[in-house]
């Protein structure tokens, strides 16, 4: 008896190992657009990144000069990362009615963005979604978003959001917080300064 104890408690916890293993390897999203070098860096190496390729959580996602890549994640959301930029999908887990745990967070290291919001903000709107940049944390109530991300300054844009939807920022060096509230409003974080007012967007900042 003792024996048959043993071997199910092995056999449970592998079950377990198996299990974790087979979530951290289940595809997040699908490349759905892609011009000129975009890669994907895991743990095991550097994927070049083309149409239908598929990305995991922890991956991290580089394009190079005149690149961009658009991803469509299981949700339905949609990130579109322009040239030169550097994001890593560090935490994800979308199951059509599992809204609590449901939740995103997007690491912006650098370059620019857009983010068209999907279920998972549908599902859980105060905690599931979440971005970081070196500079800021922000929390996603809304449908699409924009983001500049440069050593030293940060752009942070809504370009439209429907019902009540907010993008709440909160800066990461003096917790200082506001919130976007309506479409084609920007704000500018610049390390140690208080954080800027919100203002218009320009025509330029539109495009």
């Amino acid at each position: 008896m003792r024996y048959w104890i043993t071997t199910l408690a092995i056999l449970v916890l592998a079950g377990m190992a198996f299990s974790t293993q087979a979530l951290a390897a289940q595809a997040i999203g699908t490349v759905i657009g892609v011009q000129g070098a975009a890669t994907a860096l895991d743990d095991g190496g550097t994927r070049s990144l083309e149409m239908t390729s598929q990305v995991y959580v922890a991956d991290t996602i580089l394009t190079g000069p005149e690149s961009k890549v658009q991803i469509l994640f299981n949700d339905d959301t949609i990130l579109a990362q322009g040239p030169e930029s550097e994001s890593t999908l560090s935490d994800y887990a979308y199951l059509a009615g599992g809204e609590e745990d449901s939740r995103f967070m997007l690491d912006m290291a650098e370059g620019t963005f857009r983010v068209i919001t999907g279920k998972i903000v549908e599902d859980n709107p105060d905690e599931g979604f979440r971005m970081q940049t070196p500079l800021a944390v922000i929390g996603i109530r809304g449908t699409m978003t924009g983001h500049l991300v440069k050593p030293g300054k940060e752009h942070h844009y809504s370009l439209d959001l429907e019902g009540n939807h907010t993008i709440d920022v909160f800066t990461r060096f003096d917790n200082s917080d506001t919130s976007l509230l309506q479409d084609f409003q920007a704000l500018d974080i610049t390390p140690g300064a208080p954080i800027g007012e919100i203002r218009d967007m320009t025509p330029e900042e539109q495009e």
